[in-house]
Parts: C-alpha cells; structure tokens; sequence
C-alpha cells in the first residue's frame, strides 16, 4: 500500500467530497481515496487577508459560535471518516489568538 497522503476537500456535496491529492492531481472522492490509503483532512478556512476581521472576531469572541462550529467540524470528522481536520484562519491577529487557541482545543 503507497504511504499515506494528506488531501484537500475541495468542495462539499451530498455522498461523496470531491478532493484533491496535494501534490497530485487526481480528483476524486474522500471514500475513494480512503480505499487507496489516502488520509483525508478537511480544512475549515477564514480568511482575512483584506484586513477586516469582523467575521473571525464575530466567531472567535462568541462561546456560543464556536461550540456550533466546534460540534460542526466534529461531526463531519465523523461522518466523513475523516483523519483529521485543518483549522486554516489566516492571518490571526495578537488580539484573537488566545481565542483562536482556544477554538483549536475545544476541536482537538
């Protein structure tokens, strides 16, 4: 069996997640490459590069935001099968990383 590959989710639909192989090109499904010995990792991506971090501090500063998005992400890993998931905010201000921290340990 080839050694195992992280991939990203490209898109969500109903049955089957289209990823692709990082590195590669092959664009199939999670179960597809499950089969084939590929670790499937979902990445949850909140950008904020334009500099306006209104929707990451909306979600970061609420308890109630993230334990939705926290048992969201938790019961995609499951239902997926996922082998791990990719919290990717970019760039995280000083001034919500001890809320970021936070919302990465209540995933983990």
């Amino acid at each position: 069996m080839p050694p195992a590959r992280q991939v990203v989710i490209r898109r969500l639909q109903a049955g089957a997640v289209p990823v692709r192989e990082v590195g590669g090109g092959r664009v199939g499904t999670a179960r597809e490459g499950q089969q084939r010995g590929v670790r499937v990792v979902p990445t949850i991506t909140l950008m904020a590069w334009n500099g306006d971090y209104s929707a990451m501090s909306t979600l970061l500063n609420s308890a109630s935001y993230r334990s939705r998005l926290v048992s969201e992400v938790v019961t995609m890993v499951r239902d997926r099968r996922a082998d791990g998931v990719n919290i990717d905010f970019e760039p995280v201000p000083s001034s919500l990383r001890t809320q970021f921290t936070s919302l990465v340990r209540q995933i983990k």
